[in-house]
């Protein structure tokens, strides 16, 4: 039974096993050749009235049963079939007391035939009605109920005044078609027949399509009695006379299909509340068992009642306690708590908000509850849509719902606000969000900057790194590799002495920590190594990051490579102190050495003579043949008193064709022959053989000239008295006697005085 309901199947079971007798039966009784009763008149009659008389109290039963059966316990349709079933047996009867057995009856008769069918026609109408008709459990009025049976009476005498009328002569064309020994239905009883076929398939498939759904009542009873009537009334029309088998055998399927009326009603009024009478007298002895056990425990759990009433109060006191502390802490937290729910249809309501709101959505709660339209109205049109799709996703999926939107405060400016929620579903559809919305401006814009960091980390030219406060690197910026040549893998939790060139002594770093731990900053220049083992300088800024207790937990420090500074200080250094043209140090260069050599030479009681030397020869050689020519000139002679000093005597170039040259004592005697040889000697320059001679004066450091500006002059005196006394010599300064020769070659002495004569 594919199609039927399981909860009809243990009831169409037993209705099919009658059914199938049942037509095995019919099969039987119009396929097989049958004994004719009217042999045996007296068994004919006996049996006819006895099952008549089955008939009449099987509807009186079914009438019976659900018209006494307990307020409640017999539904609407049961009991509009039973008032039905009441005019059944009265036109049964009737039909009963037209039967051959009344004395001076004659057997051709209709009467009896009428009275039959319409009992049936009343009996298929009252169960049409019934199972077209929803089957509820709500039972007729006391007043309805009597109006039915009345209805039902009415409907029988009604039926007796038509069966009576056309007794009387109204009888329709060819009533009787046979002679008396062969009564059969007349044309108007095949009338009623065949509409009560219809009537009877209707129910039949009606019952069908019930049998498909849940259990309402007892449908496989109701579809075996209108499958019983079917057989019957097939039968009664088939039937040929009233000793005919089928019409006889008709009986049987009537008084089944009464059986089965009977079986289904009584188990919908009488078994069904008799079963649920004895469960509650199950539950009754059980609940009295339980009573008197319950009452055993009674005296038991009295003592105890005290001990739980006082803790009961107690934790309504604690209870009351809670609800306080949580009023407040909904009072108090920075944020806003709230209950917000979506209706199946989409309806939005706001529940509950805590007091907060005001102050976090710059809107009145009591606005907000009334019509959370009011807070979208504030939001751009980017955030309401945003926050819109998340709290769709969420109710969704039902997850968590997590978003962040901009909300414009009427008094604090734009403001972020974060809100975290948990969706619940509710029974009606709808979903039930509990969350938390609090403002994370300062937070929003503390990321950003920390976003900014990032990126300025990232970008910037200078290598920056971060230790941890045991001074382990733990970040390093992509300059930092540019600028060691280390990947971050090669360094990240090694420490920074990786980078060291050895050029600072551990005393060096030391007072580096120590500054950082009590001024929090250190910076200066600092030499490292890169990966390559090249040597470069760096300008090292370092500081230290404390934590709210004041305790370092990390150190930072932007260096940049100053290598090329340094290079280009060093140019600019040269350029500063030296002669651009020969590359000697000029005149503050030679102030600062000669400056230096004067004090080396009072603390080392060391000797020190200065030389100033002019060209001779030069102008006319720069007039003949240009500055070109003189320029180099001057470049070859550079060269040439720079092979005639020692390495750490100095050889200046004070301008135009004058140059000067510091000699230390401590090496022996001055060469001063050999630098004038040197310039005199003969020079190729751009192809011509030039020569050029020299006038030089010679001063020694004493006590009473130990100055760097006594020193020159007395040089510069000396040397324009040997260009006025026929150049190409050398004086010596000597303060008590003036101006003498140089040790060798001899030449002219002046006296002191006249030192300082042109």
């Amino acid at each position: 039974m594919p199609t039927i309901h399981p909860s009809h199947r243990s009831e169409t079971r037993a209705a099919l096993r009658a059914l199938v007798l049942l037509g095995a039966a019919c099969l039987a009784l119009f396929w097989l050749p049958l004994p004719q009763f009217a042999d045996w008149p007296q068994f004919d009659l006996k049996f006819r009235l006895a099952l008549d008389m089955v008939a009449v109290c099987l509807a009186a039963l079914i009438f019976a049963i659900v018209w006494s059966a307990p307020a409640g316990s017999a539904p609407r349709g049961a009991q509009l079939l039973a008032s039905a079933f009441l005019g059944v047996a009265l036109l049964d009867g009737l039909h009963l007391l037209f039967t051959a057995t009344v004395p001076g009856y004659d057997p051709a008769n209709p009467y009896a035939l009428d009275f039959s069918l319409a009992s049936r026609l009343l009996a298929a109408l009252a169960m049409l009605y019934a199972v077209w008709q929803p089957w509820s459990m709500r039972p007729l009025s006391r007043k309805a109920r009597w109006h039915a049976a009345t209805l039902a009476l009415a409907s029988s005498v009604a039926m007796l005044g038509l069966v009576l009328l056309f007794g009387t002569g109204l009888r329709w064309p060819a009533f009787i078609e046979q002679g008396a020994d062969a009564i059969g239905p007349a044309v108007h009883q095949r009338w009623v027949l065949g509409l009560l076929l219809v009537l009877l398939v209707l129910g039949a498939l009606r019952l069908l399509s019930l049998l498909r759904q849940p259990r309402q009542f007892n449908a496989s009873g109701f579809l075996g009695a209108t499958l019983a009537l079917l057989a019957n009334s097939a039968l009664l029309l088939h039937g040929t006379g009233s000793t005919d088998p089928y019409l006889i055998s008709g009986y049987a399927f009537k008084l089944l299909a009464y059986g089965f009326l009977y079986q289904a009603l009584f188990a919908e009024t009488v078994r069904a509340p008799h079963r649920a009478l004895l469960a509650r007298t199950t539950e009754l002895e059980q609940a009295r068992a339980q009573l008197a056990h319950d009452h055993q425990q009674l005296q038991a759990a009295s003592a105890q009642m005290q001990q739980e009433i006082a803790e009961r109060e107690r934790a309504q006191a604690e209870r009351a306690t809670l609800v306080h502390q949580l009023s407040d802490l909904a009072a108090n937290v920075p944020g806003v708590l709230f209950t917000y729910r979506h209706d199946a249809d989409g309806r939005p309501h706001c529940h509950y908000l805590s007091q907060r709101a005001e102050a976090v959505c710059g809107l009145a709660r009591e606005q907000l509850q009334a019509d959370i339209a009011h807070l979208m109205a504030r939001l751009r049109t980017r955030d309401r849509v945003q926050l819109l799709r998340a709290m769709a996703e969420s109710e969704r999926q039902l997850d968590p719902l997590h978003t962040t939107f901009r909300l414009p405060h009427p008094e604090r400016g734009l403001r972020w606000i974060e809100v975290t929620a948990q969706p619940h579903h509710q029974p009606d559809g709808g979903v039930l969000w509990h969350g938390y919305a609090h403002d994370v401006t300062r937070t929003h814009t503390d990321q950003e900057w920390l976003r900014l960091a990032d990126k300025v980390f990232e970008a910037s030219e200078s290598g920056i790194f971060v230790t941890d406060a045991r001074r382990r690197l733990a970040k390093v910026n992509p300059a930092f590799t540019d600028i060691t040549g280390y990947a971050p893998a090669e360094v990240l939790g090694r420490s920074p002495k990786l980078l060291g060139s050895g050029q600072h002594d551990p005393q060096f770093f030391a007072r580096m920590i120590d500054t950082l731990a009590h001024q929090g900053r250190w910076q200066g220049e600092v030499w490292n190594r890169r990966r390559s083992g090249e040597l470069y300088a760096q300008w090292l800024a370092a500081s230290c990051i404390r934590n709210t207790a004041g305790e370092i937990t990390h150190y930072l420090a932007v260096f940049t490579d100053i290598s090329g500074l340094k290079a280009h200080e060093q140019q600019l250094d040269h350029l500063a102190n030296h002669d651009m043209l020969t590359g000697l140090p000029n005149r503050r260069l030679l102030r600062d050495r000669l400056q230096q050599a004067i004090a080396y030479s009072q603390r080392n009681g060391s000797g020190l003579a200065l030389a100033m030397l002019d060209l001779d020869g030069f102008k006319p050689v720069n007039d003949a043949h240009g500055h070109a020519v003189g320029d180099k000139l001057l470049a070859e002679v550079a060269l040439r008193l720079r092979q005639v000093v020692r390495a750490d005597e100095t050889v200046a170039r004070l301008g135009g064709d004058e140059f000067v040259l510091l000699f230390r004592e401590n090496h022996g005697p001055l060469p001063l022959e050999r630098v004038l040889q040197t310039v005199q000697e003969p020079m190729q320059i751009n192809g011509l053989r030039l020569q050029v001679g020299a006038s030089m004066g010679v001063t020694r450091l004493r006590a009473d000239n130990a100055s760097v500006e006594q020193m020159l002059q007395e040089a510069d005196q000396a040397m324009y008295r040997a260009k006025g006394a026929g150049r190409n010599r050398c004086l010596l300064f000597e303060p008590v006697v003036g101006l003498a020769p140089c040790p060798a070659p001899p030449h002219t002495r002046l006296d002191a005085e006249d030192a300082g004569s042109p």
